[in-house]
Order: structure tokens, then C-alpha cells, then sequence
């Protein structure tokens, strides 16, 4: 970089790419009479993005009684079966629906969601999109300058397609409604915020 004339003058760079640093050392490289400088950097405080923490649909700490659907096939094929990484265990195998609904009991933040297909045969979603609620009655479809945001599903059983919300939103009832699928509307979820 190249530095002052005189004594009294200011001299700005910008930097091409910012940096993420705790420490920045200046080394002069040339000088008149003594090395002296007097410096300013410009920026902000870095603060690393949080990492979307999972809901506690897959690890079971959310109870099954907040995840519903709008209809289910049989007990075994209820809609609290379809956890994201769950296994098939006796009968009970998943859940197929025309939505499928998380209900977290209190508003959240929800910045990404993640899904599978069913883990026991070839039935996945292969898109779908999401709505959301603050009180549980009335839905907002979620959108992206205006249009319903319909997301890629899963191409096989068992692959985590993970979608990040941006913008994230507030919620305190999320519901998955499939578009399309590969022989049945099966689909294991969780949701991170």
C-alpha cells in the first residue's frame, strides 16, 4: 500500500476482500526521517453467522402430540413417525400427508429445514413448499418476492436435503405441503433455528 507525503495528510485503502482478524500488523516498508504512523481501521465487530440448531423433531424432544398431519394412512403411519434419521421399528413406519405440521408450543426461529424420504421403500417428496403460523390458525405461505418458494425435495430414501430460509422466519406452527413425490407422499423432517 502506499502511504503518506506528509505529516498531516490522510491516506484510505480499501480493502479488495474483508478480512476477519483479532490482530493486524502494519509493516512500513519505506519511511522518512522515523517510522511513525498513525492508523484507523475501518469496519465491524465480526460475529459469526449462528449454525441453525436442530428442533428437537429427530432426537425426540419434541413430544409426538406437536407433530400432526392433515390426515394419516393408520396408527402405524402416523404423522409423529416421520423424524428426521428415524428407523423403521415393528409396523410403525412413517408418515404420508397432504401437510405435515410441527407445532414447537411457542414462537421460534426457523432458518433452515431438513428432509428425508422413507427409510423401508422408494417413497420420497420430491418437492414441496412450507407455511407457517404465529397462533396456529391462520398460515402465511412462505414466500420470495411474491411467489410461493417451492423447494427440492429428496431424490432417494435416506439422503438429508437440507433448505436454508432467507429470510428466516418466526413461527410457532410450520407445515411441509408436498407438490409432487415418487409413489407416496412419505417424508421424515426436522427444522433448525
Amino acid at each position: 500500500f502506499r502511504g503518506n507525503r506528509n505529516r498531516n495528510s490522510i491516506v484510505f485503502h480499501r480493502l479488495r476482500r474483508p478480512v476477519a482478524a483479532r490482530f493486524v500488523r502494519f509493516y512500513p516498508l519505506s519511511y522518512h526521517g522515523h517510522m511513525s504512523m498513525r492508523v484507523e481501521l475501518y469496519g465491524r465487530r465480526y460475529v459469526r453467522r449462528p449454525r441453525p440448531q436442530p428442533s428437537g423433531i429427530s432426537n425426540g424432544r419434541l413430544p409426538n402430540k406437536y407433530i400432526t398431519a392433515s390426515s394419516e394412512w393408520d396408527r402405524f403411519h402416523a404423522a409423529w413417525l416421520a423424524r428426521l434419521h428415524r428407523k423403521k421399528k415393528g409396523r410403525y413406519v412413517g408418515a404420508w400427508n397432504q401437510y405435515l405440521q410441527v407445532n414447537f408450543r411457542r414462537a421460534k426461529k426457523v432458518m433452515a429445514v431438513a428432509t428425508q424420504g422413507r427409510q423401508d421403500l422408494n417413497q420420497w417428496v420430491t418437492r414441496y413448499y412450507l407455511s407457517y403460523s404465529l397462533d396456529g390458525l391462520h398460515y402465511t405461505k412462505y414466500s420470495l418476492r411474491g411467489r410461493v418458494k417451492v423447494f427440492r425435495g429428496n431424490n432417494n430414501r435416506n439422503t438429508v436435503r437440507r433448505q436454508y430460509l432467507r429470510p428466516a422466519i418466526r413461527a410457532v406452527s410450520v407445515r411441509f405441503h408436498p407438490v409432487s413425490w415418487r409413489s407416496h407422499i412419505s417424508m421424515r423432517v426436522e427444522l433448525y433455528g
